[in-house]
């Protein structure tokens, strides 16, 4: 895969994220569930997407390499959910929470945790 797709699979996923929290009143797959704690988990794992692609994309080009690739996904990754959870607290229905931002920089974590793994 070129780094040109694998950045272009981020932004795509990065858009995905955004078009989901404009919804007011969107449910995960984890939420419509009704388990505990399930908006977290559906927080997690899209995240956890979002780390395995940022993980996929710098270890193809990493723009900063002065940088630790590990330290630039996780900032990148968890930056975006700090946008995410701003842009949810503007949508009406929506509200920004720090669970939330926490479960998106753990789904980050593991996320490009697990891809490093599997492509060794």
């Amino acid at each position: 895969m070129s780094p040109r797709l694998a950045w272009a699979l981020v932004l795509g996923w990065m858009a995905l994220i955004a078009a989901l929290s404009h919804q007011s009143a969107w449910q995960g797959p984890a939420t419509a569930s009704g388990l505990p704690l399930a908006d977290k988990l559906d927080h997690l794992a899209e995240f956890a997407v979002l780390g395995a692609l940022l993980w996929n994309a710098v270890s193809r080009h990493h723009p900063l390499p002065w940088l630790a690739p590990a330290i630039f996904v996780l900032a990148l990754g968890a930056g975006y959910g700090v946008l995410d959870e701003l842009h949810q607290s503007l949508v009406p229905g929506r509200s920004a929470e720090l669970g939330d931002w926490l479960a998106d920089a753990v789904g980050v974590a593991l996320g490009s945790y697990t891809l490093d793994r599997w492509q060794r």
